[in-house]
């Protein structure tokens, strides 16, 4: 369930000394092992912000477009582990230019390369347990702004992944149905043609 970041809001996490929590994620479809990545980094602080990967990255990833980005950020909005989504600006396969975009704005200030105030927000990015190594676009954001690093958030092990939900049930629809179908067509031929299911591997973003 989402709390907007207003001024005021922002202004009261500061004199409570709020920490903040970012996740990312494709969410394509969101599954368990999400949730328990999501629900883990809730716990590491008091507002928790995911940065939701948009459609033209999943592109990019060749991935299968299972669900599109407003209802991916949807879903993820209606949880209650979560305060705030925001759609990736990123255009490459990171989330390293809204990432910074995010800091930047809990600053509240105008920062450069030679001026880092002093007085920061308390910022954790959590990775889930899928993420071994950061990515070091990421890891130099967080490195200049003293942003925490956690990995393994939820669990060391990736138990469950997107990609494999899609296969999986491609595979099972193809084995109930066989890989022929036969296609009635009597408006173009008056008769029946036969088809052939293409190749049925998926890839897909988790």
């Amino acid at each position: 369930m989402t709390e907007e970041l207003t001024e005021e809001t922002f202004e009261e996490h500061i004199r409570c000394n709020y920490t903040y929590v970012i996740t990312s994620g494709y969410f394509n479809p969101l599954h368990s092992a999400h949730l328990d990545y999501l629900q883990a980094a809730e716990l590491l602080g008091d507002f928790h912000i995911v940065i939701l990967n948009n459609d033209n990255q999943v592109k990019v990833k060749n991935a299968v477009p299972f669900m599109n980005q407003e209802e991916r950020k949807r879903i993820l909005t209606a949880l209650d582990c979560v305060d705030e989504v925001v759609l990736s600006i990123d255009e490459d396969l990171s989330i390293a230019a809204t990432l910074e975009k995010i800091i930047r704005d809990l600053y509240r200030s105008d920062i450069n390369e030679c001026n880092v105030p002093e007085i920061r927000p308390n910022i954790t990015f959590a990775n889930g347990g899928d993420r071994r190594t950061s990515n070091p676009q990421e890891n130099h954001i967080c490195n200049r702004y003293g942003v925490v690093r956690k990995f393994g958030v939820g669990g060391n092990d990736k138990t469950q992944a997107s990609s494999k939900l899609i296969e999986d049930a491609a595979k099972a629809w193809a084995a109930r149905n066989s890989n022929r179908f036969l296609l009635l067509d009597r408006q173009l031929t008056n008769g029946i043609q036969f088809i052939t299911l293409p190749n049925l591997d998926v890839a897909c973003s988790d």
